[in-house]
This record gives structure tokens, C-alpha cells and sequence, in this order.
């Protein structure tokens, strides 16, 4: 049991250093939304797109972790919480309290930064979309030659 949680702790960690290198990528795409720069929110969405890929692999081998825990606890293993396993295992309570605290803090910070972003991209679009409003009849092929 003991190398299946210290194999889950690895694991939460990895998780919650990919979370805190993604909050100032998450500030970098706000400046570039409001200074309407489309190739710097390109490029940052290609970046998330990559943390996205590893944050799914280690969610992965989190998930298999937690699976084996919980079997050797004898829980159900969507049961398995970080709170529960602090309860179930007091031994483990000193290492998976500041790993809880931190990814709730973490992903306070992440969805402040997604929801900001949201809103301002969906401002831009509706800017656009007033601008194709009013300017019946615009066109933007290159001109003729």
C-alpha cells in the first residue's frame, strides 16, 4: 500500500506542477486577448493544447493509482478523495493536506484566468460580429487588379 500511495503523491505532484506552470500562460493569454493579438493567442493555444496532452497522461496514471488505493481500501474507487484518503490513512495526512490545499488554490487561480479569458474572447467575437453588422455589403477580398 505504501508504494501505491507514494507512487500517487508522485503523480498529484506532477499534476499540480504542470496546473501552476499553466496560471501565468493563462495571464500571457489575457494580455494578448486585449491587445488583440491573434498570433500570440494562436501560439498560446497551441501550448495549452500541449498541456492539455500531458495533464491527460498523468491524469491517466493518477487514475490507475487511485484505482489500486481505493481496492486497498476496500472503497469504491470514485469514492477516493484526497480528503478521504487523509481520513483512511492518518499516516498520509501530513504529505496529502498541503497537496490538497495547493490544488485547490491552484485551480481557484485557473478558473479566475479561464473565465476572464472566456469572457473576453466572447467580447471580441460579439465586437466582430457588430462591426459585420453595421458594414452591410463589406467584403475582404484583396482588390483587383
Amino acid at each position: 500500500m505504501n508504494d501505491l500511495l507514494v507512487g500517487l503523491e508522485t503523480v498529484l505532484a506532477s499534476e499540480l506542477d504542470e496546473l501552476r506552470r499553466l496560471v501565468p500562460i493563462l495571464q500571457a493569454e489575457e494580455r494578448a486577448i486585449r491587445a488583440a493579438d491573434v498570433g500570440t493567442v494562436l501560439a498560446i493555444t497551441e501550448r495549452k493544447a500541449s498541456f492539455g496532452r500531458r495533464l491527460a497522461a498523468l491524469e491517466a496514471r493518477r487514475r490507475t493509482l487511485a484505482n489500486a488505493v481505493a481496492l486497498q481500501l476496500d472503497i469504491p474507487p470514485e469514492s477516493l478523495t484526497l480528503s478521504c484518503l487523509e481520513t483512511l490513512v492518518p499516516a498520509s495526512r501530513s504529505r496529502i493536506a498541503p497537496l490538497r490545499q495547493a490544488f485547490l488554490e491552484v485551480l481557484d487561480q485557473l478558473l479566475v484566468s479561464t473565465s476572464r479569458n472566456a469572457f473576453l474572447m466572447e467580447q471580441s467575437l460579439g465586437s466582430l460580429h457588430l462591426i459585420a453588422v453595421l458594414a452591410p455589403g463589406a467584403t475582404y477580398d484583396a482588390p483587383s487588379r
